[in-house]
Order: C-alpha cells, then structure tokens, then sequence
C-alpha cells in the first residue's frame, strides 16, 4: 500500500507540473462522463468528440488507474498526442477526480513527442475486457502503462502476461533487445505484488516469448 501511496504522490506531482503548462496555451475542457461509471472506451469517446481529437492520429504515452477494492476505477490519468480539429499537434491530459469527474487539458506539442507508438484505444479496448475484480485481492490495486526500450527479460519474479481478449496468459519469460520501445503495463497490488502485461503487438517486439 505504501509504494501504491507513494505512486499517487510522485503522479499528483506530475500532473500539478503538467497541466498548468498545457492550460496556459490551450483550453480546459469538461468532458462530461464520470470515471467511475464510464468505460475508458466511452471516457475516450468522450474526449475525442469534447476536445476536438482526430482520433486516427493519437498516440498514448502514459496511464494511470487507481482501483477500489471492487475493481471500480477510483482515478484516473492519461496523457496522449494527437492533431486536433485545425490539423496542430497536441498534447493532451486526461484526469479524474475524486468525485470521478473527467477533465481534458489540451496543449501544444512537437509532432513526434511521445515515447511509445501504440493508440489509446488499443489499450482501452484491451483493459476494458479484463474482470478488474478477477485481478484485485481483497486490497486497492494501481494499474500504470509506460514505455521502456533496451535489454530486458521478464522472468518468473516479474509474473509477466499477454492480455489478449480480457484473458491474461502466464509467461515464463519475455527477453527484449530492441530500441524501440514498447508498453509495459503493470498491475501493483499491495507493497510487493507486481505483474506485467504485454499486449500482443508489443510482445512482436520481442527477441523470445515463453509461454508457462
């Protein structure tokens, strides 16, 4: 629970950072779902036709979830790219608050400034699949998605998973030797338990998949 509390501190920091520089360029917009009754497909929806985003171009970079301890998304943050409406590059933060409530700040941004290459709606359509309650054990769990790029393996410690079709399918091992990045989503529960989840379009960027 403390590393779940300490992710939370270290996230509040980032946002507080990032938002202001994107809201002082751009708009704040009140996308008018509630995290906490919403799919992240229908919060995207949401925000794609709220904040004007040419959904074919957006590109995820980061994402955040909180669960209660009934699979219930209790926060939320996610920050992607996109052209906006006009054709100008943007970047653009989506969050909830505690009150599930989910705001969209939109900013301006280089073309190629995310990490990752991976749309959002991938990733959404992918997680909202997955039984959230089937993964929770009894205690607040904190799902985050990043990028990471270099010479990596995933072995029994790391529990690793290919999440296809809402079904996670135990690895023995995942080895990466690639520059070019890929998304590592993870699953904390507690202080210790770890897992990690790879979609199937990122485990193509492995040198060697083990199945259990």
């Amino acid at each position: 629970m403390n590393r779940i509390l300490l992710a939370i501190g270290l996230l509040m920091v980032v946002v507080i950072g990032v938002v202001p520089a994107c809201s002082e360029s751009s708009d704040v917009v009140h996308v008018g779902v509630n995290a906490k009754d919403a799919s992240l497909v229908e919060i995207w929806e949401a925000v794609v036709e709220e904040a004007g985003v040419q959904d074919a171009q957006a590109n995820l970079s980061e994402l955040s979830l909180w669960l209660g301890e009934d699979g219930s998304i209790d926060m939320l943050h996610y920050m992607f790219y996109a052209r906006d409406a006009e054709g100008y590059s943007r970047m653009y933060v989506v969050q909830s608050n505690y009150d599930g409530d989910v705001t969209c700040y939109r900013g301006d941004s280089p073309t190629s400034a995310a990490f990752g290459q991976i749309h959002p709606l991938t990733v959404f359509e992918e997680l909202g699949k997955v039984p959230l309650t089937s993964v929770q054990d009894g205690h607040e769990s904190y799902i985050d998605l990043g990028f990471v790029a270099g010479d990596i393996g995933y072995g029994d410690a790391a529990h690793p998973y290919l999440l296809k079709d809402g079904e996670l399918v135990p690895l023995k091992e995942v080895i990466f030797h690639t520059s070019m990045p890929w998304a590592e989503i993870r699953l904390v529960q507690g202080s210790t338990s770890v897992q990690h989840w790879f979609l199937s379009s990122e485990l193509d960027k492995a040198e060697s998949v083990d199945y259990a």
